[in-house]
């Protein structure tokens, strides 16, 4: 995921490029500059969230839902580096339409950003007659975060047709079971419920409960529409607590608080004709946002993604944490460059994650630069005068052991350079 970054900057200088070489971004012909934004998950590492949320949920390439149940907030201190590739909770998801005893699955192919610009990862599958476009999204439902999974099925021909689905998934590493339209773990926790229970002509499980199969009608040249709500650590005795609004609501109501949320950061103003390049600029401030989690102690971590593992590094999150304070949300930039502080051991060294060793020592140069741009940014006194302890320190740790890298080969033993933790380095060091 450090690509969101590296892309982000990349398009800055886009924007720089546009504007000196366009004067008054009114020319036309050879001169113009024109660059398009086309969304393709090559990697299946489509991911959604909540800006400054704990979960994150993949979407892989074949619309399926997967996502790790371990956060910051729950790792704890004894755990020093955060592996979240195990990705333990999942959803299933199967669709087939039916023509008396014979069946044709539906196999997902195209995908796009909701609108090219919401984080919201938008699958179309095909079957022989019917289409279904999947819509995954994270948003808030009264004071409960949850996924929700929209369905629009329509049918092309001239008969009615028959959707099945099948749903099967686990949470933290056990399986849910179907009950009703719910699939849950027997501990009690809710992995997802399908709605509304209108429409569905059978509703019936296989694989010993494992699996949820649900039958819906759709009538020749119409759409129907239904949902999947997968709300966050939510136990199963306390659905009536979900509200009943439909995913339309859901839907608007997210989209509305990225407008929201975009619209208290940097404004670029682009003619219409770049209608790509700016929905590719609120795209990646979307995500380098979403790609940001508090910790138990809520110290506000910009990541490098949701899989593989969810830690902090100096040398890559400067980074993030440099994108959004130039998109303008200096608040949350200052969060995360505040977090750096807790994380400097009492000798200066500011290296990060602790079993990195010395090979990560570029970590240290990322915490030190975050603190300085953010004064560059806001120009705040009070805030350098506070950070000045850190950065002197810093740069005290970093002259000694310049110092003591130099030694001649023949000096004292107590003079040459400490033992690593790590018996190898990235580079040679002179």
């Amino acid at each position: 995921m450090k690509a969101i970054s590296a892309e982000f900057h990349a398009l800055l200088f886009c924007f720089t490029i546009a504007v000196l070489s366009v004067p008054g971004l009114e020319v036309q012909g050879q001169n113009s500059l024109h660059i398009t934004h086309q969304f393709s998950n090559v990697d299946a590492r489509s991911m959604i969230g909540l800006p400054m949320g704990n979960h994150k949920t993949i979407v892989t390439k074949d619309g399926q839902l997967m996502w790790s149940q371990w956060s910051l907030a729950q790792k704890g201190r004894a755990v020093t580096f955060g592996f979240s590739e195990q990705l333990d909770g999942a959803l299933g998801i199967r669709m087939q339409e039916l023509h008396g005893t014979t069946s044709n699955p539906l196999v997902a192919g195209d995908q796009h950003l909701d609108q090219m610009r919401f984080p919201f990862v938008v699958t179309d599958w095909k079957g022989k007659t019917l289409s279904v476009q999947e819509t995954a999204f994270a948003t808030t439902d009264g004071t409960q975060d949850l996924d929700v999974v929209e369905m629009i099925v329509s049918n092309g021909g001239g008969e009615a047709e028959t959707l099945e689905l099948r749903l099967d998934g686990k949470q933290r590493n056990l399986p849910a079971f179907a009950h009703g339209a719910q699939l849950a773990t027997h501990d009690g926790k809710l992995l997802a419920i399908v709605e509304p229970a209108s429409g569905v002509e059978r509703q019936s499980t296989e694989a010993g409960g494992l699996t949820l199969v649900q039958q819906r009608q759709v009538p020749a040249h119409r759409s129907i529409t239904f949902w999947i709500k997968l709300p966050y650590e939510f136990p199963v005795t306390e659905i009536r607590t979900l509200t009943a609004k439909d995913s339309q609501s859901l839907l608007a109501r997210a989209r509305q608080a990225w407008e929201t949320l975009w619209d208290q950061g940097t404004r670029i103003d682009l003619p219409p004709q770049e209608k790509e390049l700016s929905d590719f600029y609120q795209a990646s401030v979307a995500y380098i946002l979403m790609l940001t989690e508090r910790d138990e102690k809520g110290e506000l971590w910009t990541l490098d993604g949701p899989a593989l593992y969810r830690e902090f590094w100096g040398r890559g999150e400067y980074f993030q944490g440099r994108s959004i304070e130039f998109a303008g949300y200096l608040s949350i930039g200052r969060d995360t460059v505040k977090h750096t502080f807790s994380l400097q051991k009492d000798d200066g060294e500011w290296d990060w994650p602790v079993t990195s060793g010395w090979p990560a020592w570029d970590n240290i140069g990322g915490n030190a630069a975050s603190v300085w741009d953010y004064y560059l940014l806001t120009r705040d006194k009070d805030w350098l005068q506070s950070s000045y302890p850190h950065l002197a320190a810093a740069a005290d740790w970093i002259s000694l052991h310049r110092e003591e890298s130099m030694v001649a080969a023949d000096a004292p033993d107590a003079s040459q350079p400490i033992e690593r933790q790590i018996p190898w380095s990235c580079a040679p060091e002179k």
